[in-house]
């Protein structure tokens, strides 16, 4: 997988995180997590803030356009990222699920994944797998600049993917952003990723 990852994008890099990103989302139906369902979510969450990507590449911005930047193998670490990111913010909501959307930890891993989606948006390079982190990422946006990010990192994505995954991921987070006087924290952020009845409305 290491050497050939160019070759085959979505089975490098990634590979992992959407291995984890499906199993945490097995494990977010089986909540409240007890027993092996409990174990199995600490070893996913130990794992993830273990990996690391194959390939190192700059962290900083850079000129796509100077020919130094090999675009396809920063296209690939962007997107593993970008998964990274989402599969450490759910492994933590599903293990702290009280902790509500003002959770500082969720919050910081949300704005850690800013760059990610902006670099990515440089290359032109956001596709509809990336829908899925940044979903989940969004929900823990807690100020207008935070939302921001995520809904350009929504447009970036529109070219590459269909009307209909569009509107549902941006219903997805009006809903977990909109002001609700009933919720103790005046909205839903990252609660959402518990309400599976809001959550079938949209994928099921």
């Amino acid at each position: 997988m290491y050497i050939q990852w160019r070759k085959c994008p979505w089975v490098g890099m990634c590979a992992p995180m959407f291995d984890m990103g499906f199993k945490l989302c097995w494990l977010r139906d089986r909540l409240p997590l007890q027993g092996k369902d409990l174990i199995d979510a600490i070893s996913l969450s130990t794992r993830i803030m273990k990996w690391r990507a194959p390939v190192e590449a700059p962290e900083d911005l850079f000129d796509v356009n100077s020919g130094t930047a090999d675009t396809f193998m920063m296209k690939n670490l962007l997107s593993a990222k970008a998964w990274y990111y989402g599969c450490l913010f759910l492994s933590h909501k599903l293990l702290n699920p009280t902790n509500g959307p003002f959770d500082p930890d969720l919050i910081a891993i949300s704005r850690q994944s800013h760059k990610v989606f902006q670099q990515m948006d440089l290359l032109r390079g956001a596709s509809a797998l990336l829908l899925w982190p940044i979903f989940l990422l969004g929900t823990g946006a807690v100020t207008p600049a935070d939302q921001t990010a995520f809904t350009n990192a929504i447009v970036s994505c529109a070219p590459r993917s269909g009307p209909g995954t569009i509107q549902r991921t941006t219903q997805l987070l009006h809903w977990a952003w909109a002001p609700d006087t009933e919720l103790e924290a005046g909205f839903l952020g990252s609660d959402i990723i518990l309400r599976t009845d809001i959550l079938r409305q949209f994928f099921m």
